[in-house]
């Protein structure tokens, strides 16, 4: 049973979040389970969303790096993507 209770996708695009689920859904990442648990605060999923964008789309992470942490996360969330 989990522990957060997922926030709806649509209701959460009427908010002020809406113009980066917009952009996440045109750029397919992050996936929009972010905002569906991040979207409890607000606040702090515009902080996250900013940050991981910082990160991942400016070029101050090499793309191997990335890719690394990519495979270390679903490694710890035991997903086979």
């Amino acid at each position: 049973m989990p522990n957060i209770e997922l926030c709806d996708i649509e209701t959460l695009r009427q908010t002020e979040l809406g113009p980066y689920i917009d952009r996440s859904l045109e750029q397919k990442a992050p996936d929009p389970g972010f905002f569906a648990v991040m979207g409890h605060n607000p606040k702090l999923a515009e902080t996250m969303y900013l940050a991981w964008m910082s990160c991942s789309n400016t070029g101050r992470i090499e793309h191997r790096i990335k890719e690394i942490m990519r495979l270390q996360l679903s490694r710890m969330a035991h997903c086979s993507y």
